[in-house]
């Protein structure tokens, strides 16, 4: 069985590295307001009645939630997929150490989530990072029709939903 190791700083990508820290950075800030507040338990748009905090918050979840997490989940995806990649151009088997990885990522998730912070994003990494090792085989046409299909089935899902809850009450 051949080691892995990390690669060398001359073969890796600084400016995906510059971003991934970038997000993390947005991804830290956010998290400092729910440590800070009982941001679980309530509504923050209502938790913070004062103009300016609400005013903050509306800045932060606009321009800093809302861009940082998508950002780091796609280097999630992209850090996948050149690794994947990277292993196939040295004629090696990627699938078995991609799913051991996340396994492993998925155990300490769940530990992170049950035992230190409900608001873990492990475990979804893990799960979505499974999905995408199935979806990393397919062709550009097979995903833009999966993605067309996921878009028509969750819209109807959701209307469907909203249908049915207004007969819930």
């Amino acid at each position: 069985m051949k080691f892995i190791q990390p690669i060398g700083s001359n073969e890796r990508i600084h400016s995906i590295d510059i971003m991934r820290g970038f997000s993390l950075l947005g991804i830290f800030l956010v998290n400092m307001i729910f440590f800070h507040s009982p941001y679980i338990h309530y509504n923050p748009y209502e938790w913070w009645d004062e103009p300016l905090d609400s005013s903050v918050y509306m800045l932060i979840d606009v321009f800093v939630q809302s861009s940082f997490y998508p950002l780091f989940a796609m280097l999630f995806g992209f850090g996948l997929a050149l690794q994947q990649q990277r292993f196939l151009d040295r004629g090696e088997a990627f699938s078995f150490f991609a799913v051991r990885r996340l396994l492993v990522l998925l155990v300490f998730g769940l530990v992170h989530a049950l035992v230190i912070w409900s608001g873990d994003i492990l475990t979804n990494y893990a799960v979505f990072g499974l999905v995408l090792l199935v979806t990393l085989r397919w062709s550009g046409a097979t995903l833009l029709s999966f993605r067309f299909k996921l878009m028509v089935y969750s819209s109807i899902f959701i209307k469907w939903s909203h249908i049915y809850c207004k007969y819930c009450e």
